[in-house]
């Protein structure tokens, strides 16, 4: 079973505890698969020269309230993060993101056949042998295809930064085998007179079969030109053609499907001096060809940025993000609405006495609770200190508890 058509929401706060040359460890993301749940993340030393990240994912059976590691690859040169998850009707598990093959960063995506008790790679990819390569987003159709999409990094012989083109990858066989179906570069521009780089941040499929996938294109000129493009790239014939739909002038975040097979999008605009950064909720209801605002979120004081969405029904939808002043992180705030986008509420306002979030993320499950993911961090006499702390919401994110086990 796919995150999208799962119906629990969650979230997790996890403040990482750390001294100096001790381990720091971030969670990324969450997924519910049956009645498990999932945090995956990194972890690596405190010292300043230490690059590297380990990949670890835990497990549990109770509802955030106890955790155990059920997956770890660990690394001495380069990083190691599981990025994004899925679930298929067989309920396996996928987890995608960049680990270590023959001393690169390489695009992996890891799975488990026993409900995530034991892990096993199904995919490294690199487009040569010379570049690495990043897993950003993963999604599962109606016939269990799974797509993963990410980037890679072209270098030239002088090191100059030749491109990163938009990748999509393709197995219909749970795993098993893959093939790129999207490879994807902004037209006119070539190295050395242009370079770009992109890469899709959510991939959902609809009802019909449609392929979705949201991103920021950004293209930079040696005139130092440099311009935007935000892309819906989307696929009616599994991933055989792609056409390309521009977006809106803004940074596009999550993107998810609606029982009704419209699409919801979360975005923050981008920076412009004297103005402040805009939450933002869009709805289309013709594959991308127009958008609908559903909620713009903005003030004269902070700056908003979306994280992650949810549905959890036809008219039911929540959104976890950040609020920042003066550059600085302020709060977490989850937003939520209960006739289809119409209305809005704030019903989840976190602030650390000390310390940041540097990520937010919800998941949905089957039992009808809520969950997200965050990363605080807090500094004290040059000490960071973590307090971890897990948040459960059973009425459709009105209102929220703490379950904090061992994490």
């Amino acid at each position: 079973m796919s995150l999208k058509y799962q119906k629990v929401l969650a979230i997790a706060i996890f403040l990482t505890l750390a001294r100096a040359n001790a381990e720091r460890s971030y969670t990324v993301n969450l997924v519910n698969a049956g009645e498990n749940l999932f945090t995956f993340g990194m972890s690596k030393t405190d010292s300043p020269n230490d690059t590297t990240f380990d990949w670890w994912i835990k497990k549990s059976i109770d509802h955030g309230r106890t955790w155990r590691v059920v997956d770890s690859l660990k690394s001495n040169t380069v990083r190691q993060i599981p990025w994004v998850a899925t679930t298929d009707s067989l309920g396996q598990i996928f987890v995608a993101g960049v680990a270590e093959f023959n001393g690169r960063e390489m695009w992996t995506v890891r799975k488990s056949l026993d409900g995530g008790d034991s892990w096993k790679t199904v995919d490294v990819f690199s487009p040569t042998e010379d570049n690495w390569a990043f897993a950003t987003a993963i999604t599962t159709d109606s016939s269990d295809s799974i797509y993963v999409g990410g980037y890679a990094r072209f270098d030239s012989p002088e090191g100059a930064l030749k491109g990163i083109p938009w990748i999509i990858r393709k197995s219909t066989d749970h795993g098993k085998s893959w093939v790129t179906v999207d490879f994807y570069k902004i037209p006119d521009c070539e190295y050395p007179a242009c370079t770009s780089q992109s890469h899709p941040t959510s991939l959902e499929v609809n009802s019909k079969g449609t392929i979705f996938g949201i991103g920021e294109f950004e293209s930079f000129y040696a005139t130092h030109k440099y311009s935007t493009f935000d892309f819906l790239r989307s696929s009616r014939d599994s991933g055989q053609t792609w056409n390309s739909i521009p977006a809106l002038d803004e940074i596009p975040i999550d993107l998810k499907v609606g029982e009704d097979q419209s699409l919801y999008m979360i975005s923050q605009t981008h920076m412009v001096p004297n103005q402040h950064r805009q939450w933002l909720v869009y709805r289309s209801e013709d594959e991308g060809a127009s958008w609908e605002t559903l909620d713009l979120f903005v003030d004269d004081v902070m700056d908003y940025f979306p994280h992650s969405l949810v549905l959890t029904s036809k008219t039911q939808l929540c959104v976890a993000g950040e609020a920042r002043k003066d550059g600085y992180f302020h709060n977490i705030l989850i937003r939520c609405s209960w006739d289809s986008g119409a209305h809005w509420a704030s019903t989840f306002n976190f602030s650390p006495p000390k310390g940041w979030v540097t990520n937010v993320k919800m998941s949905k499950s089957l039992d009808d609770i809520i969950y997200v993911v965050m990363n605080e961090e807090c500094y004290i006499s040059g000490v960071g200190f973590v307090t971890p702390r897990f948040y459960s919401s059973s009425d459709f994110g009105k209102s929220w508890k703490e379950i904090t086990g061992n994490l």
